[in-house]
């Protein structure tokens, strides 16, 4: 029978990777939804401008 060790330092350092990494998961998540409601609010800004459709498009290819 083979018995492997258990190595703590190992077992604390990949537990706090994998939180590292949950982490960085839920922030890119959340820069996204943020990016997407700024971005929401931008069109509807415009819209209420009472610009067209195609003006809008023009708007926000601009920016970039």
């Amino acid at each position: 029978m083979i018995l492997t060790e258990w190595n703590t330092e190992d077992a604390i350092a990949f537990a706090r990777e994998e939180g590292r990494e949950e982490g960085r998961e839920e922030g890119r998540e959340e820069g996204r939804e943020e990016g997407r409601e700024k971005k929401q609010k931008e069109i509807l800004e415009l819209l209420n401008q009472g610009l067209t459709i195609e003006e809008i498009k023009l708007r926000l290819t601009q920016e970039k």
